[in-house]
């Protein structure tokens, strides 16, 4: 018989307040490592580019698109998730701070500490 043990909780909360606009993206699960618990987690807050990936720089331009709003849970393969791209943010809850590409990249985002 087999059994399994499902842990239930919320994800963090990025937003400083609950006014913002996202849009559905497809989340890749390439290069995403496994964690303790043997799952591939993308964090809330991560910059997210146009690939799924995790957004990168080339010529001094982000390829970025939004910020992952939840968790999102990709073990077994990619899967859609929320994508901010007008916010205000709580700079402490990001998994890293955006750099100045990002921050170009996403006009429309605003982190406050």
């Amino acid at each position: 018989m087999k059994f399994t043990k499902n842990i239930f909780g919320t994800s963090k909360e990025i937003l400083y307040n609950d006014d913002y606009a996202a849009f559905a993206h497809q989340i890749s699960d390439e290069g995403i490592t496994v964690n303790a618990e043997y799952k591939k987690i993308v964090p809330a807050g991560t910059v997210i580019g146009a690939d799924g990936k995790k957004a990168s720089v080339s010529d001094g331009k982000s390829n970025a698109i939004g910020i992952l709003l939840s968790d999102c849970d990709v073990t077994y393969g990619s899967r859609p998730g929320d994508l901010l791209y007008r916010a205000v943010l709580q700079g402490k809850k990001l998994p890293a701070a955006l750099t100045a590409e990002e921050q170009a990249a996403l006009p429309q985002i605003k982190v406050m500490d």
